[in-house]
């Protein structure tokens, strides 16, 4: 019987074909001069012959490449890939092309170390490294009138070119080495470019099998004192990152809904709902209505994010005139008709950064699912003064900017920050989770939403300190809105996280120092947002109202009586009336003391100090810009 050689016979058989590529082979390896093999390598591939391949971009397999990345949906809101497959046409999404074009060689081609020998120098520079590469898709560009995608059914053309080939020398170990540079063009079928993959590799002398593996040097380990006294005089923060931290199972947020959270069990809790029309008819034991303010305190105190819900179905809602109805009507239309048609910052949540095109631009595309307009929020528009005054007649007072439970109502003009802000975000994008200071109320008003709820995720009030030490031990601020945390990453909290899926007509409520995120699934979202700082001070506001309101009408019956001429009728309610103004401007000044008493409790001398807490952050933010870019 005779023993067949794999190496041998590769020689011959490649020798006979007078095949023009370098596989390696089991046989002795020389010493080369680095350069000459770079120069050699560089003449072979750089003589403008690229390496072309074609292939069916097909269904199952980028199916199954996408579950194995435990990511059901390719896109978000798309059909779960566990069902069934991505139909014709859809768009590959970024980086899966990887997928596809694996080695076609047979084993005994491939290099020593499995990978694909194709672009190999010769020996005995074989062990091939990864050092680097970009991504670029030119053909998704934004501004562009036409986009294109690699496609689900399409022929794809890769073309390969070799860039470079330089040595270079291991500075520890003196070692050569040479480090590679390719470009992967890809196109579609009708001759489009639609990505471009350049890669960096670096390529070492290969490993004789038959040696031993030498055992890399263990690192010097410090004991407890002696960490201390390094790091004395220095600013140290301490992470300790377990499995899930740095390996996190990254959940696509589209796919998830409240309903969905809450199968999970522990941290997810459903938040509280209350409707706004049934509140209206509570009554207390005397029969006499609840007043809103009332029910309103007791649900911030509790600390608990709540939602209130149906004011869609008040006749408020609707607009008066409908001959401008679409100018007064809430959404994107009206707020694209009254806002500007300049270029506005739009964020992309993927990268932090920020775009710029216009709010008709933006809805436009995003209606059409194009993917290079998910992910986009477009935050902290100014609301349309429409808007504002339709809020007016909608939402009680207390919910209202500048309503009787907002500190800013006593801020003059020139110092009232504009925090009535209208938001639009395409499908998948989300705000991180981040906590307001622990006297500002966020509102969340759903005005429109394609196709999909809203999910809202929040904490309590009692959270707080666990939910700073959450995120900071994650390495992010608990302030900043730029860490969206994964369904996984909630998984790991040791306090209630509550899920709720808002619609159209809801207004979601985050008492003061709880933390919130927000995801957005519908093809396009429109809502308002509006912080109130509050104090606990403005319970006394029932007491101040229903004391200015029988001020009212007695002076109602006042101007009645001068004109009857009921001198004497007038004398007594004149003194009642006194009486009344005498308990309001008492309780005014209780409302003042208590608010001062609770800012100093807070670290604040005064109220002006609360606005330079919130303007600290801004500075904070703006300087992390930055390292997002």
């Amino acid at each position: 019987m005779t023993l067949y050689r794999p190496s041998l016979e590769v020689k011959a058989t490649f020798n006979i074909l007078k095949y023009s590529r370098n596989f390696t082979t089991s046989r002795a390896l020389t010493k080369s001069d680095p350069q000459a093999i770079a120069e050699a390598f560089i003449s072979k591939f750089a003589s403008g012959q690229p390496f072309v391949r074609k292939q069916l971009i097909d269904a199952n397999q980028l199916r199954l490449f996408s579950l194995t990345l435990n990511r059901p949906c390719l896109w978000r809101g798309s059909p779960t890939l566990q069902k069934l497959e991505p139909t014709k046409g859809t768009p590959v999404p970024p980086a899966y092309h990887w997928a596809y074009f694996n080695p076609v060689q047979l084993q005994f081609q491939l290099g020593i170390d499995g990978t694909d020998a194709s672009f190999n120098p010769g020996p005995p520079f074989t062990r091939r490294m990864w050092a680097g590469g970009s991504l670029y898709w030119p053909g998704a560009k934004p501004f562009q009138k036409e986009q294109h995608y690699l496609t689900i059914g399409d022929i794809t053309t890769e073309t390969t070119r070799l860039l470079s080939c330089e040595p270079k020398i291991i500075k520890r170990t003196g070692e050569s080495m040479l480090v590679v540079g390719i470009s992967k063009e890809l196109r579609d079928s009708k001759d489009h470019l639609c990505v471009v993959d350049n890669r960096s590799w670096v390529f070492r002398e290969a490993l004789d099998p038959s040696a031993p593996a030498s055992v890399p040097k263990k690192p010097a380990e410090f004991s407890r004192v002696e960490l201390d006294e390094r790091d004395k005089g220095r600013a140290v923060r301490e992470i300790n990152r377990d499995e899930v931290q740095l390996f996190p199972i990254m959940l696509p947020t589209p796919s998830s809904s409240a309903e969905q959270l809450l199968e999970l069990g522990q941290p997810f809790v459903e938040f509280p709902r209350f409707s706004f029309i049934e509140l209206q008819k509570e009554r207390d034991l005397e029969g006499s209505p609840v007043p809103f303010s009332q029910w309103l305190q007791r649900r911030l105190r509790a600390g608990q994010p709540f939602a209130l819900s149906d004011f869609e179905k008040l006749d408020e809602w609707q607009p008066e005139n409908s001959s401008i109805g679409d100018k007064l009507s809430f959404g994107i239309e009206s707020l694209i008709e009254l806002s500007t048609k300049k270029n506005i910052p739009i964020r992309n949540c993927t990268t932090g950064r920020d775009l710029s095109f216009t709010l008709r631009k933006f809805a436009d595309n995003a209606r059409q699912s194009f993917p290079e307009f998910q992910y986009l929020y477009a935050r902290d528009l100014p609301c349309p003064k429409e808007w504002l005054e339709r809020c007016q007649k909608l939402l009680p007072t207390e919910l209202q900017w500048s309503g009787r439970l907002d500190l800013f109502q006593w801020l003059p003009p020139c110092a009232r920050s504009e925090v009535m802000m209208a938001y639009v975000g395409s499908q998948g994008s989300s705000s991180g989770f981040h906590r307001c200071f622990s006297s500002t109320v966020a509102l969340n008003f759903l005005v429109e939403a394609d196709d999909h709820p809203v999910v809202c995720i929040g904490t309590d009030f009692d959270s707080q300190k666990k939910y700073d030490a959450f995120m900071t031990a994650r390495g992010v601020s608990p302030h900043l809105d730029w860490h969206d945390l994964s369904s996984d990453e909630m998984l790991q909290a040791d306090f209630p996280i509550y899920v709720y899926n808002q619609r159209v007509g809801d207004l979601v409520v985050f008492p003061p120092a709880t933390a919130h995120q927000i995801w957005n699934p519908s093809t396009l979202t429109t809502k308002m947002i509006n912080r109130d700082i509050q104090s606990p001070a403005f319970a006394l506001d029932t007491e101040i109202s229903s004391l200015e309101s029988q001020i009212a009408n007695l002076k109602k019956y006042d101007h009645e009586f001068i004109a009857l001429g009921l001198d004497e009728s007038r004398a007594t309610l004149q003194k009642e009336l006194g009486v009344l103004e005498e308990r309001a401007r008492v309780k005014r000044k209780e409302k003042g003391r208590v608010l001062m008493e609770r800012l100093k409790r807070e670290g604040f001398g005064s109220l002006a100090e609360v606005v330079a807490r919130e303007v600290e952050v801004i500075g904070e933010t703006i300087r992390r810009i930055p390292d997002r870019v």
